[in-house]
């Protein structure tokens, strides 16, 4: 498991979603200064593992790697689930990487993670059991 980061985080339980057999632990990040750090400055993130930010209210939002040290993929999620763009991110890039339309939460798993646990979440919705999951964070 991973350490929580930040005194806000260490609050909060991580949430745990399921696809299919597959549970991932994910730590929360609420507040802007938690949605900042993210994952960065950490050596590796382990399978199984990753952060959703939760926005609270859906937003436009942008992600990029400046500080983080390994490759992530991002799945940006609506309101109601639905998965509305995934992004595969390159470690210390300050490429931004957009969503159109607004989201509600984000998801980080290690790069690669899902397809090698054989989750495909490419025009997908969260099941209605994750969705209950992120609703309750806050």
């Amino acid at each position: 498991m991973l350490s929580l980061a930040g005194p806000a985080q260490a609050e909060l339980d991580p949430v745990e979603l399921t696809f299919g057999a597959v549970t991932v632990t994910l730590e929360v990040a609420l507040t802007p200064a938690e949605h900042s750090k993210g994952l960065s400055e950490r050596d590796e993130i382990p399978d199984g593992t990753g952060m959703v930010f939760d926005f609270e209210r859906p937003r436009s939002t942008c992600f990029w790697m400046r500080n983080t040290l390994v490759p992530l993929e991002a799945i940006f999620i609506s309101n109601s689930g639905a998965v509305l763009q995934i992004s595969r991110m390159q470690p210390r890039s300050l490429e931004q990487h957009c969503v159109r339309e607004k989201v509600r939460w984000v998801l980080e798993f290690p790069d690669g993670w899902m397809a090698k646990e054989g989750i495909d979440l490419h025009k997908a919705r969260l099941s209605p059991a994750n969705l209950a999951k992120l609703e309750a964070i806050r």
